[in-house]
């Protein structure tokens, strides 16, 4: 769980995609995109609750840019997104933040550059 709470890390995760977008990417996020949404909704905010929607929303996806928060290797849901990721053979791109350090930039770029919208 995030230092701090749900609140917090739905917080740090916009700021982390407000940073993307204005980077050019085209970033989801499903704590930012299904957090407000079962907030407002009063539905749950557990990973399990938003599995296959989740899942659906992967499988568009090119591949994962993964943000390194705090704790992130406790939190079931990325965790699971992560493992789609690997099981469905698409690139995993390691970010830290705040700063978007990329790691593995040289391997990646292509990926990187597909996210972006390049073409």
């Amino acid at each position: 769980k995030y230092p701090g709470g749900i609140e917090l890390a739905y917080d740090e995760a916009c700021r982390a995609s407000a940073a993307l977008i204005k980077l050019g990417y085209f970033v989801y996020s499903p704590i930012v995109h299904c957090h407000p949404i079962a907030k407002i909704g009063d539905l749950e905010t557990d990973a399990k609750t938003w599995a296959a929607f989740n899942d659906v929303m992967m499988q568009q996806a090119a591949g994962l840019l993964l943000m390194l928060m705090p704790s992130w290797q406790e939190s079931t849901g990325m965790r699971a997104e992560a493992e789609f990721f690997r099981e469905h053979k698409k690139p995993i791109i390691p970010l830290s933040w705040p700063g978007l350090v990329i790691h593995g930039l040289s391997r990646d770029y292509e990926m990187l550059r597909l996210l972006k919208g390049d073409q």
